[in-house]
């Protein structure tokens, strides 16, 4: 194959990636045979990938129960859903319908907002546009896995048949192994109130209602257009490139680390070819990934008195360390000798630590540094292509992240959504060192050989899904609240709609559709977030006139009836609901239901 393909087409000098030693182009469906040959195992490859991501769960929406959707989202989409919801009906970018909020990631915010609204222009119920979302991210998902994968059949080695294990992945099988320790006995011991816990990691753990399919389709964006023949031939094609890089950035703010790596590892290449106009590239590369950025923080800055979002400023102790997710070590351990709860601890953990470490791992593989006249030079060890550019990129971002969250973010503000490129590197990377090993090269080379590893990825991929991703009850209270209390609560109110703060995580404001003031300051309004640090919410939704207090899933109000005294609710409510000096308020039931109850609160 030419090596031409792989100049710049302006013909000035090298790709400045072969700074990092590549000299094989990455550009094209390659192959010994005619391309037509060689680019069908890529597209069957391609076809069982994506199956593998949207069958399962199709086929599994079409054939459970109405809620089934609730069981997809996370807690934390229910966030989205209202503000979404409020922007549509009420135009407000409002979690409580009064103050404005700018606690989300502004991309999939936005784009929920668009899926809320042609849900309501053609009339579904909210329900229903909650199932609209998780096909939607469904659809992200395999856009994204397209993307990465036709980048990676772009390489002189084309696809791996073991890109077809990228659905269930490498880190969720790692992970399972606690699964399969518990057993189903331990399982139910795990138990917490959203119910058995899914296998995390797995590409259907993404179609959650969060950002994190749209996430992983910019990453799959970014690398698609990175491993292209024109990405960095002239300053547009840079700027469409940091463009990208923007995106992802929008989609899930706190990767902006892997983002940063990769826009200041191009521009370095760039700069070191020493091309002509290659200065005026790496700005133009910049400017589009950092003009925009920049705007955004200055809104923030301007509008909400910072320039990271509201959630951001609660969840992160930045600048300070935190030793809680060190702690957290020792206290899984001492619940597995005792046999409690440690799983959500182990899954928390193993998110940040197991990609972290495979990262390090590939870059011992990938690169090696060795004395130059000028210094040291970073090679790959083998000769390689763009698509080997953007693993070791992302490889460095996936440290960066981890060590970012590792000391600056407790475990307890951690989800599941927040590693989605990190927990698919994993499975990227496996695949790379297998290929370094020459353990896999001979599985695309004739049909028998890559219909078996079809079928072998298709039983393990639907024998997880069944078993670990697939638990029924897991927010099961969740649709249990929206189709069979909500109706209820709404009743007992009538025409007087209550002002609500409620202590949860949006499911409660999305169900019943009341003002609702957010009880964690996550989706709150900068006076809201300084309450939350001082601890003093409950104090400041009295005073807004927010004085109907409840929670779905973190406390049980329902523990109160009609007949319990004021003060004994008072007491109960100092810590749970970040009410100081209960003796200045009245407390009693205003609705009660089993496993859920409203607490009206007056001053004195």
């Amino acid at each position: 194959m030419d090596e031409s393909q792989d100049t710049p087409s302006s013909g000035k000098g090298p790709d400045p990636a072969a700074r990092l030693g590549h000299n094989s182009p990455s550009h094209s469906v390659p192959g010994g045979r005619d391309e037509r040959i060689a680019s069908r195992p890529a597209a069957f490859i391609l076809a069982v990938t994506i199956a593998l991501v949207l069958v399962p769960i199709a086929v599994d929406l079409l054939a459970s129960h109405r809620g089934r959707s609730f069981d997809y989202v996370a807690a934390d989409s229910f966030y989205y859903l209202t503000v979404s919801r409020n922007i549509v009906e009420h135009g407000q970018v409002s979690f409580d319908q009064r103050f404005a909020t700018n606690g989300f990631h502004p991309l999939w915010q936005f784009a929920l907002t668009v899926v809320y609204w042609a849900g309501d222009l053609f009339g579904l119920a909210p329900n229903h546009i909650v199932t609209a979302a998780v096909l939607v991210c469904a659809g992200l998902l395999a856009l994204g896995i397209y993307w990465i994968g036709v980048a990676m059949a772009r390489r002189s080695s084309g696809i791996s048949a073991l890109y077809m294990l990228v659905p269930l992945g490498i880190y969720s099988l790692l992970l399972s192994i606690c699964y399969f320790y518990l057993g189903d006995s331990g399982m139910a011991r795990q138990r917490g109130a959203e119910g058995t816990l899914p296998l995390y990691g797995t590409m259907w753990s993404y179609a959650n209602g969060m950002e994190s399919a749209l996430l992983i389709a910019c990453y799959g964006a970014s690398v698609f257009w990175y491993t292209t023949r024109q990405a960095l031939a002239t300053g547009k094609h840079m700027a469409v490139l940091g463009g990208l890089l923007c995106l992802f950035v929008f989609a899930r703010l706190d990767h902006i680390f892997m983002a940063l790596a990769a826009v200041a590892a191009v521009a370095g290449w760039t700069l070191l070819s020493r091309q002509r106009a290659s200065l005026r590239r790496a700005v133009l590369l910049a400017a589009a990934f950092a003009a925009p950025i920049a705007v955004y923080m200055l809104i923030n800055r301007i509008y909400f008195g910072s320039a990271i979002p509201s959630s951001g400023q609660l969840k992160t102790v930045f600048p300070r360390f935190t030793n809680a997710n060190i702690d957290a070590f020792g206290i899984m351990l001492d619940a597995l000798q005792q046999e409690g709860k440690w799983l959500f601890l182990a899954w928390r953990l193993a998110q940040i630590v197991i990609p972290a470490l495979i990262a390090l791992c590939y870059l011992a593989l990938a690169i090696k540094i060795r004395p130059a006249p000028h210094g040291l030079a970073i090679e790959l060890r083998r000769q390689g292509d763009r698509y080997e550019h953007a693993l070791v990129v992302t490889a460095f971002g996936v440290i960066f992240l981890a060590l970012y969250n590792f000391f600056f973010v407790p475990y307890g503000n951690q989800g599941h959504w927040y590693f989605p490129i990190s927990t698919l590197f994993v499975t990227l990377a496996v695949i790379r060192w297998l290929e370094f090993c020459r353990i896999v090269e001979n599985l695309r080379r004739n049909w028998t050989c890559l219909g078996s590893c079809a079928a072998a990825a298709s039983a393990l991929s639907i024998a997880f899904f069944l078993v670990l991703h697939r638990t029924p009850d897991y927010h099961a209270r969740y649709a249990d609240f929206y189709f069979d209390k909500a109706p209820r609560v709404r009743q007992h109110f009538g025409s007087d709609v209550p002002r609500l703060f409620s202590v949860d995580d949006g499911i409660v404001a999305f169900s019943l559709g009341f003002p609702t003031m957010s009880g964690t300051g996550l989706a709150g309004d900068p006076e809201l977030v300084r309450h939350a640090k001082a601890r003093t919410t409950g104090n400041l939704a009295v005073d807004r006139g927010y004085r109907n207090f409840t929670s779905l899933v973190y406390y049980d109000l329902s523990r109160f009836t009609a007949e319990s005294s004021s003060a004994s609710i008072g007491r109960w409510m100092i810590h749970p609901f970040r009410l100081k000096n209960p003796h200045k308020y009245r407390f009693e039931v205003d609705f009660r239901l089993p496993g859920f109850a409203i607490v009206r609160v007056e001053r004195r």
